[in-house]
């Protein structure tokens, strides 16, 4: 949803002629080169890229859950390369303090994560997402309360064993505010009507005529046509391939 977002914005900026479609390019601070993280910003680019095919993205690794400075010096660095939006797997501040101060020079965006970042950058932030624990806590205390297992009053969308899994069916992951000073006209019906997709099943995030390589072992890789069922397993994200051509992992 993030990722839709971002791209109706670039598309904005196209139709503006304020960028080109080649010009459309995410730049995004993530923390470690773990699934959890990389599942997550190729499924932004995917979203941007149901928008605006042309997207492409730069990824820089802080090697760090929360290092404010670092974050905002990668943040940046990427802006100096011609990123257009910047977001982050990172637990600071940092990428969009960066984006607000960068914007005078450089015309750039944000999409925050964890929280809403449009206090500390008004006019940069889009939106932002959030895994919300909520539900799954009261119904885990609950069943401790009620001396029941957790598995069998946890209302999730796949429970294998005592993991489980849920997203916005559930409302276990949430869109935060829209940002109406950045966004384009129409953004929340967007939003809105993709939910409503995901939720019956009819948008496969991770599929496309893509080729993903396996950062740790160039010999595995893995095609997209057919779809990839992230969470058929487990509740923790699976994905972990780098996208050939359209992700690029920088030093």
């Amino acid at each position: 949803m993030a990722g839709i977002v971002a791209g109706m914005k670039l598309q904005q900026l196209i139709e503006d002629g304020k960028i080109t479609a080649d010009e459309a390019v995410i730049g995004y601070v993530a923390a470690y080169p773990y699934a959890e993280v990389i599942s997550g910003y190729t499924a932004f680019l995917l979203g941007a890229r149901s928008v605006v095919p042309q997207t492409t993205m730069k990824v820089k690794y802080t090697n760090s859950w929360g290092n404010y400075s670092l974050e905002k010096k990668y943040a940046s660095s990427l802006i100096e390369e011609g990123c257009i939006i910047i977001s982050q797997h990172s637990d600071t501040y940092g990428p969009a303090v960066a984006c607000e101060e960068e914007s005078a020079d450089h015309l750039v965006y944000h999409v925050g994560y964890n929280t809403s970042m449009i206090d500390v950058a008004p006019t940069t932030t889009l939106v932002s997402c959030r895994l919300n624990w909520g539900p799954y806590i009261i119904n885990a205390v609950g069943a401790v309360l009620d001396g029941k297992k957790i598995e069998d009053k946890v209302n999730a969308t796949r429970v294998f064993g005592n993991d489980a899994t849920a997203g916005f069916d559930k409302e276990w992951v949430e869109m935060l505010e829209i940002n109406s000073v950045t966004c384009p006209e129409g953004t929340e019906d967007a939003i809105e009507e993709a939910v409503n997709e995901i939720i019956h099943g009819q948008i496969s995030v991770f599929q496309g005529n893509y080729i993903g390589v396996n950062p740790s072992d160039e010999s595995d890789t893995i095609s997209l046509i057919d779809g990839f069922d992230e969470n058929a397993h487990r509740s923790s994200p699976e994905f972990y391939y780098i996208l050939k051509d359209v992700i690029e992992i920088e030093e």
